[in-house]
């Protein structure tokens, strides 16, 4: 094994039996790192060797891990909860909404996002319409909204997933047609015109708690 392997495999190594990693479960620290199994992690603990690239991930994980921690600390709120980042991408574009395929849904990994709930769900934004507030890229945390049909909590960004299976992301505004009908979809990119969205269109609405681009973490 080269020196830089052999570098690789005790900082991953260390990581797993001293780091924060070392306090939590195979499972946790597998949904953590994302791409490595809770089994394998239980190998890699008991001494087993560790391919480059699975160090590269357990090394990253970590990484990932204690910056959204250090998020919650800047913010001064510990309460964070490990939100899963779930294969389901939200369009912000009315017009082109991303459809629903008939792949299964599964978590891409975890993050700890501060002040985050048991039921939360993290996807991934896709298209320009809500630029600069939703860029492409960013993770997005989610929370159900259950009684949206008699309150909507107009001004707030929210990802809806419409009945003919597209999912969107727009922060809604009252109706200028009918608010008993309607709600209106806004784009926060000036070059994207607004539209009313029929509301016997709407499956479910989740509302938008935290928006994480690259430069938050």
């Amino acid at each position: 094994m080269s020196e830089k392997k052999e570098e690789l495999r005790e900082k991953a190594m260390d990581l797993l039996l001293n780091s924060e990693l070392s306090k939590m479960k195979d499972t946790e620290i597998a949904n953590v790192i994302g791409g490595v199994s809770s089994a394998a992690i239980g190998k890699y603990k008991k001494g087993e060797p560790i391919s480059e690239n699975y160090c590269k991930k357990i090394i990253d994980g970590h990484d990932r891990y204690i910056k959204s921690l250090i998020i919650g600390e800047n913010e001064n709120t510990p309460n964070f909860c490990l939100v899963p980042i779930i294969n389901v991408d939200g369009a912000c574009d009315t017009g082109r909404g991303i459809q629903i395929t008939d792949e299964p849904q599964y978590i891409i990994r975890h993050i700890a996002i501060d002040g985050a709930k048991e039921g939360d769900l993290c996807i991934i934004a896709t298209g320009d319409s809500m630029t600069p507030t939703v860029p492409a890229g960013a993770y997005v945390s989610i929370r159900k909204v259950e009684d949206w049909y008699n309150y909507f909590g107009y001004g707030n960004i929210f990802f809806i997933l419409l009945t003919n299976g597209r999912r969107i992301i727009k922060e809604v505004r009252k109706s200028q047609i009918d608010h008993n009908t309607h709600i209106l979809c806004v784009s926060h990119n000036e070059n994207v015109d607004d539209e009313e969205l029929p509301r016997d269109m709407i499956a479910e609405v989740w509302k938008v708690m935290k928006i994480l681009t690259d430069k938050g973490f």
